[in-house]
């Protein structure tokens, strides 16, 4: 999102002089909406309802401690947490002795790892 904004950013007319032009006006004004609706999205706007649709199935022949994490909301639940998506509609965290499994809601994909310097 920091990308988009920057770019934005950079497609804004310089400011207006004491010959204002009216383009110019309208054209960063709407650059100014675009920057309030992006910014006005929460993380949680962009969950996938499980009923909608779900993840891929995973490749049984890999190790499960191996399968993809995704970003989810638990029935009930109040805070975002990570689990497995273990196919066939189930969802769960692997554990040494087999899998916990969780009533899951809503997913979405884990965001990249943060990279200092970006």
């Amino acid at each position: 999102m920091k990308i988009f904004l920057k770019t934005l950013d950079k497609l804004k007319k310089p400011e207006p002089s004491e010959h204002e032009c009216k383009y110019d006006k309208g054209w960063n004004d709407a650059i100014k909406k675009v920057e309030e609706l992006i910014c006005s999205y929460s993380s949680a706007d962009m969950r996938i309802p499980t009923d909608v649709k779900l993840p891929p199935e995973p490749d049984k022949g890999e190790n499960p401690g191996d399968w993809k994490e995704y970003a989810v909301t638990i029935d009930g639940g109040v805070l975002t947490t990570s689990l497995t998506y273990l196919g066939d509609g189930e969802w769960g965290s692997v554990e040494a002795y087999g899998f916990e499994y969780y009533p899951v809601i809503a997913w979405q994909p884990m965001p990249p790892v943060y990279k200092t310097g970006r």
